[in-house]
């Protein structure tokens, strides 16, 4: 199909917004949504008592929002662990609950 500059033009200027509205592909969020990050991801926290010593296993933990100090991508680093501390029913866990040897059910 033959085209005159003029319309070659418009298809050329049209692909080139078509291709700037697809974006990099990278997944960010926008200026907006800065504000929601943190409330909106979950926590890690206690869903009964523990005390010092007792083995923490999935029942033990649930994934809450907002997040606390431990974040719910560390679920598998925190499960089969011993508390180092008491922790109270609903409290967060926290980074000092991991091992510094990575001893949970997910280390390898």
């Amino acid at each position: 199909m033959s085209s005159s500059p003029i319309e070659l033009g418009d298809l050329v200027g049209r692909l080139a917004r078509a291709h700037a509205a697809l974006g990099d592909g990278a997944r960010t969020p926008r200026e907006a949504e800065i504000a929601n990050r943190q409330p909106s991801r979950r926590g890690l926290y206690a869903r009964r008592a523990l005390a010092a010593g007792d083995q923490i296993t999935a029942a033990d933990v649930t994934a809450l929002r907002p997040t606390g100090a431990l974040g719910a991508e560390h679920a598998h680093q925190l499960i089969g662990q011993r508390a180092r501390r008491a922790i109270a029913v609903g409290a967060p866990f926290a980074t000092c609950d991991l091992a510094a040897t990575g001893t949970g059910r997910g280390a390898a």
